[in-house]
């Protein structure tokens, strides 16, 4: 089962399912939800054609899931200019991660692309997340962080 728990529009969750088909490994069980209304409707119309077992409206912070149900995440997260200050920021990424931690079977993974590395890393420490891979890039010209994470 994969993840994407702030799936937006579902362009995540689509890209993971197409990547799946094109190497022939057949379909993924997709679960997603973004805790805005109209970006679930738009994730329901991108995804059709991949048929989520789970699409709905809910908060990261507070999922509707099992513990240890998970097998991958694959979240893209608010960078931090749609929150305003760093500080809030740093509070959801805490809550976030120690919910995604609850939901994420062990030696699972999550794969997560923030703006700033600083506030994910103090966010992961408590958790004890193993890091695989770790990325910088650029997103519109933006800096952004890409990272890969293993549940011990």
């Amino acid at each position: 089962t994969v993840l994407d728990p702030m799936c937006g529009a579902g362009t995540i969750p689509g890209e993971q399912a197409e990547l799946a088909r094109l190497r022939g490994a057949g379909a993924v069980t997709l679960w997603g939800g973004d805790i805005d209304r109209n970006a679930v409707r738009a994730a329901a119309a991108n995804l059709r054609k991949f048929q989520p077992e789970r699409l709905e409206q809910w908060d990261v912070r507070k999922l509707p899931l099992a513990d240890a149900s998970v097998d991958r995440i694959i979240c893209n997260p608010p960078f931090g200019r749609q929150l305003g200050e760093p500080e809030e920021i740093a509070v959801l990424y805490h809550e976030m991660v120690a919910e995604m931690d609850r939901v994420l079977k062990p030696q699972g993974r999550a794969v997560l692309l923030v703006g700033d590395a600083k506030p994910l890393h103090d966010a992961i420490q408590p958790v004890a997340w193993q890091p695989q891979k770790q990325y910088r890039i650029r997103i519109l010209g933006f800096p952004a962080f890409l990272s890969v994470w293993r549940k011990r």
